[in-house]
């Protein structure tokens, strides 16, 4: 008996606790958005909340609540109904949301006498801003009540159109080009929401594009800007079947832009593009991507031929011992993409070589110095020889390029160019530094731009 009068107690107060619990968003730091914004009525509750407005111009209640919306137009319609006299503020913050220094109040209505539904037509709202809605009731009423918010963007002919992974919008682009697009997400679905939160969720409006590289691709340059989404991003997918995505990158947005530049791609490849905003505005917005090539695989047909002999051994071998053998390499076929002009050859010597025949710095001996194909054409060094080739020993000469399995690494020993019109060369000589040269031309490139 003794227990069971002890439980009633224990119920009793529990439900005493619960019935003065503050609401969740009983101040301004834990608004809750509204949704949906179609004008559906929700129920919420003003038990237990507390007075922290003292900025707006009419409430005069001593409980409020707080909710938020991003505009995505300039008019809103709010309805408070089934508490006695209540009231509504909007208000928005700039700078710093939810500082009370920094409010500001948009609009504020309530009536007088006995009613108990009150509505607010606000106008002249900017789009891409937040704004909170103040609810409260100057009768002080701790109850519950229903709040009905109007405000949708009207939706544009084309932004439906690849609304969903199964129907994105291809892109065709010109290798090295930026290919730009102009989308829009109003009125658009969300796209997957995967387990846990994650830069590549989805929940509000997408839209979605597809491209496929080509044989040459190496990486590729995605941009996004819009004048209505503050937090823009972007994710780049491979997928088969729209439920199996394999992320290659996701890229988060801010002050209206989202940009992620060098992201490695696979030749003869399909990727999907899906574009959002980090928050539940929508707007228009324009898409530029640029496809590189892989400028690494621009010798794609070279020939090495040895073309004398100095004991007479035939020209397709096996040579003699202390042997002179003379060939001639030849790059018969490559492909010219911005800078990629011949700028360094690194030979490899096989098990059957002799190793001491190599200096120090692991030159082999040359009778016949490399010759400069490329000459000057402007400025104060006209009509010089672009550069010299020299030999560099293992590790003096860094692989330059942004991407590649070689990206920044150290270069074996071999004869590398050397511009003499770079930055760093005075007075027509060119500069010790081989990794500030660009190739053997007759036209200069920027520096630093090795393949």
């Amino acid at each position: 008996m003794i227990m069971k009068k002890i439980w009633i107690t224990l119920i009793s107060l529990l439900w005493s606790y619960l019935a003065v619990a503050q609401p969740a968003n009983d101040d301004c730091m834990n608004a809750i958005p509204v949704s949906p914004l179609d004008g559906t009525c929700v129920q919420y509750s003003l038990v237990g909340a507390t007075p922290d407005l003292n900025i707006a111009s009419c409430p005069e209640g001593m409980n409020n609540v707080w909710f938020y919306f991003d505009a995505v137009s300039t008019t809103a319609d709010i309805t408070v109904s089934g508490i006695i006299r209540p009231e509504i503020a909007l208000l928005y913050f700039d700078p710093s949301p939810c500082n009370m220094g920094d409010a500001f109040e948009h609009d504020c209505v309530d009536a007088g006498g006995f009613y108990t539904s009150i509505t607010m037509n606000a106008t002249g709202l900017t789009v891409g801003v937040r704004y909170y809605i103040v609810v409260t009731t100057n009768n002080n009423v701790n109850s519950t009540f229903n709040l009905c918010v109007t405000h949708q963007a009207s939706t544009p002919v084309n932004c439906l159109t690849n609304d969903l992974c199964t129907a994105p919008t291809p892109i065709t682009y010109t290798m090295g080009n930026p290919t730009c697009v102009n989308g829009c997400t109003n009125g658009t679905t969300p796209g997957p929401d995967f387990l846990g939160n994650n830069c590549y969720d989805f929940p509000n409006g997408t839209v979605w594009y597809s491209i496929t590289t080509t044989s040459n691709a190496a990486t590729m340059d995605i941009t996004l800007s819009s004048p209505t989404m503050l937090n823009p991003y972007f994710t780049v997918f491979t997928t088969s079947d729209c439920n199996n995505y394999t992320i290659v990158n996701c890229t988060q947005g801010n002050t209206n832009n989202a940009s992620f530049y060098n992201i490695n791609v696979t030749p003869n490849t399909t990727y999907l593009i899906a574009v959002s905003n980090n928050g539940t505005v929508e707007g228009n917005f324009e898409l530029c991507v640029t496809v590189n090539v892989d400028n690494s695989a621009c010798n794609i047909d070279n020939s090495l031929v040895v073309t004398a002999t100095s004991m007479g051994s035939p020209l397709t071998g096996p040579f003699k011992p202390g042997e002179i053998v003379t060939f001639c390499y030849t790059i018969n076929q490559y492909v010219q993409t911005n800078c990629n002009y011949l700028q360094g050859i690194v030979p490899t010597f096989g098990d059957c070589w002799d190793p001491t025949f190599l200096d120090v710095n692991g030159q082999p001996p040359v009778t016949v110095p490399l010759q400069t194909a490329g000459t000057i054409t402007s400025g104060p060094c006209t009509g010089l020889p672009a550069g010299t080739w020299d030999w560099f020993p293992a590790g003096a000469v860094i692989y330059n390029n942004i991407s590649g399995p070689m990206a920044n690494q150290p270069l074996p020993g071999g004869w590398f160019f050397r511009n003499i019109t770079g930055p760093l060369a005075f007075g027509c000589v060119a500069p010790a530094d081989p990794d500030d040269a660009w190739g053997d031309s007759n036209s200069g490139c920027p520096p630093n731009n090795n393949s």
